[in-house]
């Protein structure tokens, strides 16, 4: 499947530059840490070398852009959430470690009810100790009762429980 069928059409990043430093990447023509800044990004944000980017920057696509029942406050600089897409799970992680809890926003959470209703995988990368890697966690068979009642106390309760749980999970060091 290609993700740049699926780009809604008219949505751009416009000031926000969150993949540039929140994302790892481990390509040949690019290297960089996650959440650190990119070295190709500009103070004002947006690339210094957009028209000449990385392969891995051209295939990227935020969820945010995939979406398309999602409103511009759900674009990641201002919701503080990440969604990645790897064409079989909608991964949502904050933006650093300090706003792991902006994922249990109602408007973040209907976005994940309305993915695990339409049968969507869904995962949550939530940051654990620092040095080491982010807890992955697949939620959906932890919400599908809730998100099939329509119940989004319940999702909410839930999701904060996985939140917590995911913040103390045993995760591999980062690589340096």
């Amino acid at each position: 499947m290609s993700l740049e069928r699926m780009l809604v059409k008219g949505r751009k990043c416009g000031s926000c530059s969150v993949c540039c430093v929140s994302l790892k990447i481990t390509e040949p023509t690019l290297k960089k840490e996650a959440d650190i800044p990119c070295i190709n990004l500009r103070p004002q944000g947006g690339c210094s070398v957009y028209e000449n980017r990385p392969p891995v920057c051209k295939t990227w696509y935020c969820g945010w852009r995939l979406l398309p029942f999602m409103g511009p406050g759900l674009r990641p600089d201002r919701s503080k959430v990440l969604i990645r897409f790897d064409g079989s799970v909608w991964c949502f992680q904050p933006t650093d470690k300090t706003h792991s809890s902006a994922i249990l926003d109602e408007e973040i959470l209907t976005v994940i009810g309305g993915i695990i209703d339409n049968d969507g995988k869904v995962s949550i990368s939530i940051p654990t100790k620092p040095g080491y890697c982010s807890a992955n966690t697949v939620v959906n068979e932890h919400l599908k009762e809730a998100v099939s009642r329509q119940s989004l106390q319940q999702v909410k309760r839930i999701m904060s429980d996985l939140i917590v749980l995911s913040s103390k999970a045993k995760t591999d060091p980062l690589t340096p």
